[in-house]
């Protein structure tokens, strides 16, 4: 059995990773009009080889999200293999508006 390697951000095409779930995400919670103090549930599909779980491209993600006024969770995930045969991680995003972006001073 070979050794479990963590996936970092040398090992995907980070600029893209982060910007695929970003883009996700604020799709998805622009929908719901969301309002100070409101929670959601963000789930979003990819296939395994293209967003594989990569710690450093998920923290980015928060952290942006953070300044645009949504506090998010570290997601959880699950691995799935679809009839075709390729592997599909299910990423489950916790999402929780907590302020206004107008309403920052700069």
């Amino acid at each position: 059995m070979e050794e479990y390697k963590p996936i970092t951000k040398s090992d995907v095409n980070f600029p893209e990773y982060c910007i695929y779930f970003i883009r996700k995400i604020l799709d998805d919670i622009d929908k719901k009009e969301m309002v100070i103090g409101d929670i959601t549930n963000v789930s979003v599909e990819t296939l395994s080889e293209i967003h594989p779980y990569c710690y450093d491209g998920v923290e980015l993600v928060c952290r942006t999200l953070l300044r645009k006024g949504y506090e998010v969770m570290i997601p959880t995930f699950r691995k799935e293999q679809n009839t075709s045969g390729d592997i599909i991680v299910k990423y489950n995003w916790k999402v929780k508006k907590v302020r206004n972006i107008d309403d920052l001073p700069f």
